[in-house]
């Protein structure tokens, strides 16, 4: 997938998290999940995006304390947010998302890299 593409879809995805998890509780859809897990899967799979379209280990880390470093703030101001409740499981669980994301992210890179060395160029 193109890096332009990948970097589209994680910038799409961190703006979907940053207004769902700013807008108040009753314009927030909600799905099945228990809530600290729709947070795992939100930034994990925004962390894997952005870990992918990034170029270098430098750009990587950056994006995986962003998503931490915003978790933490989306987190604080969800107590100022009718019908919202931020808490430090939150936190936690969209810390760890971000990080399974960026190892994902790494799992993926490594394969596709291995991939290449195998697969003849035409």
């Amino acid at each position: 997938m193109p890096t332009r593409l990948l970097t589209f879809a994680g910038l799409i995805c961190a703006a979907a998290i940053i207004y769902l998890s700013l807008v108040p509780g009753a314009l927030r859809p909600h799905t099945a999940m228990p809530k600290d897990l729709e947070h795992f899967v939100a930034y994990l799979g925004t962390g894997f995006l952005l870990c992918c379209a990034a170029r270098s280990a430098l750009s990587r880390i950056a994006a995986t304390t962003f998503l931490i470093t915003f978790a933490a703030f989306a987190e604080a101001a969800q107590r100022f947010i009718p019908a919202r409740t931020g808490d430090s499981a939150g936190f936690l669980a969209s810390s760890a998302g971000a990080v399974a994301g960026l190892i994902c992210g790494l799992i993926m890179i490594g394969i596709v890299r291995d991939l290449r060395t195998f697969v003849p160029r035409r």
